[in-house]
């Protein structure tokens, strides 16, 4: 299994490369074949598994080095906006008083 995307676009690009030889057997075997609906069919399944890991490639998105600390950025933001207990009192759904009065 791929663990990072240089690994995992390494992998798509064997099945695309796969895919590719296997549709170039077929475009060879058609036009001779007796069962051309049946190699068409299987044609048309690897170029749709071909261009569904072409579409997988890469990464779009850039990952951040450091993640702020959300837990803190609520609790600044509970004490801003004058929520501080009510968001806790509110989350707590078994009836329990958790604010810390």
């Amino acid at each position: 299994m791929a663990v990072n995307v240089t690994q995992k676009d390494k992998t798509l690009n064997d099945v695309i490369d796969w895919c590719e030889k296997h549709v170039a057997q077929i475009d060879e075997k058609i036009p001779d074949a007796s069962d051309e609906g049946f190699l068409a069919g299987e044609r048309f399944a690897l170029q749709t598994v071909a261009a569904h890991c072409e579409s997988m490639l890469g990464y779009s998105g850039s990952m951040p080095s450091e993640v702020p600390n959300q837990s803190e950025d609520a609790k600044k933001n509970e004490k801003e906006t004058g929520l501080a207990g009510y968001c806790r009192k509110t989350a707590d759904r078994t009836g329990n008083d958790t604010d810390p009065k």
